[in-house]
Parts: structure tokens; C-alpha cells; sequence
């Protein structure tokens, strides 16, 4: 065979690959990272009786849909950083949107619903608790997937362990989610926030090291 040929065989081969097996795999690697952490949630958190008349709360579904929109934003980012070759671009202003969305309603929350301002409610210990309880929980979502990403060689390791810790801030969030009542966008806003970013910075340090191949 000429040579030639040979390198755009596999070429073509390598970059079919990633396409059909990547999202398969982080599909399920997030799912049962979901499921272990919403597990861990429920046992070790005081679980909290909720009320449909609760569920339907402005703040908590707003919170839910904060976290579920990053989380799919996030997903799509890992799986083009997992595939050699694929440009990210559009998903990162994706990304972007649920934060600049929750900012917006902050800022009217606080300007018009609460000029008095909202340091009281910022200082509370429950902004610490979201912080520590939100990062353990995402510890088993983090491993399941850096051991998920790495199994296809991905070669930005800073930006893949980013997105990585963000999607992982994301499932812990969701297993806190459901244990703690959360009366202000503000709130939701300052404390998630934090956390998620927390778990990027974390991620993308530790990613050049847990990423690459020995």
C-alpha cells in the first residue's frame, strides 16, 4: 500500500472513532457519576421532606435549570476536548449563559427586590456548607471522569481537567441541590458559582497530571 494512503486510512480512522465512542461513554460515565453522588447526598445529608408546593419554588427550579443547562454545556466541551482535532468555540459561549442569566437576576434582585442589600444572607454559614458539601460530592464524579476522559488521549490536559472539575461541580451541586433551601437568586448565584469555578481551578491543575499517559 502507498504510504500515502496509508496515513489518510488511519486518519480517517482515528478521527471516526472518537465520534461514535466519546459521547457513549461520558453519557454513562455523568450518569452513574449522578446516581453515586445523589447516593452519597441522600446518605450522609439530612435529607429534606419536599413538598411539590416546594419543588415549584422560582429559586430551586431556577437552580435546577442552572445546574442541568451547565452540566450539558460542560458535557459538550469535555467530549470535543476528549477528540484530537476538535475545535470548542460556540459551547464555551454556551457555557457562558446560564451565568450571565443567573447575574442579570441577581443584580435585580438585589437593585430592585432588596436595595437594602444581602450581606446578612452572603455571610450565612449556609454559603460555607454549600462550598465544603458541594466538593466532597463532587470528588466521585471527578474521578469517575478523568479516568473516562483519559482512556482517549486527550491533548489540551489544562483545559480538559477545567471543564472536567466544572462538570463535576456540577454534579455535586445537584446531589446538594435537594438538601438545602435557598430563599434568594443571590444566594444560588454566589454560592454555586464559587464552587463550580472552585472545581475548574482544582481540575485544571490537576489535569496535566492525571490526564496525561504514563
Amino acid at each position: 500500500m502507498n504510504p500515502d494512503d496509508l496515513i489518510v486510512r488511519l486518519s480517517a480512522e482515528v478521527g471516526q472513532r472518537p465520534r461514535r465512542s466519546i459521547p457513549a461513554s461520558l453519557i454513562t460515565a455523568v450518569s452513574a457519576a449522578t446516581i453515586v453522588t445523589l447516593g452519597l447526598s441522600y446518605a450522609f445529608l439530612a435529607p429534606i421532606e419536599w413538598t411539590p408546593q416546594q419543588l415549584m419554588q422560582p429559586v430551586f427550579m431556577l437552580k435546577i435549570v442552572f445546574l442541568v443547562s451547565l452540566l450539558l454545556a460542560s458535557l459538550s466541551i469535555v467530549r470535543d476536548l476528549s477528540s484530537p482535532g476538535r475545535k470548542v468555540s460556540l459551547q464555551l459561549k454556551l457555557a457562558l449563559v446560564p451565568f450571565l442569566i443567573l447575574a442579570v437576576l441577581s443584580y435585580d434582585e438585589v437593585t430592585v427586590r432588596h436595595p437594602g442589600g444581602l450581606q446578612h444572607e452572603l455571610l450565612h454559614q449556609s454559603v460555607v456548607a454549600c462550598l465544603l458539601h458541594v466538593s466532597l460530592l463532587a470528588i466521585p464524579a471527578f474521578v469517575i471522569l478523568v479516568f473516562t476522559v483519559k482512556a482517549f488521549a486527550p491533548v489540551d490536559l489544562s483545559r480538559a481537567g477545567l471543564h472536567i472539575g466544572v462538570l463535576s461541580g456540577c454534579i455535586g451541586a445537584l446531589g446538594y441541590a435537594f438538601h438545602c433551601h435557598d430563599e434568594f437568586i443571590t444566594l444560588v448565584a454566589v454560592s454555586y458559582t464559587l464552587v463550580i469555578v472552585q472545581m475548574g481551578l482544582i481540575g485544571a491543575l490537576l489535569g496535566p497530571r492525571l490526564l496525561r499517559w504514563a
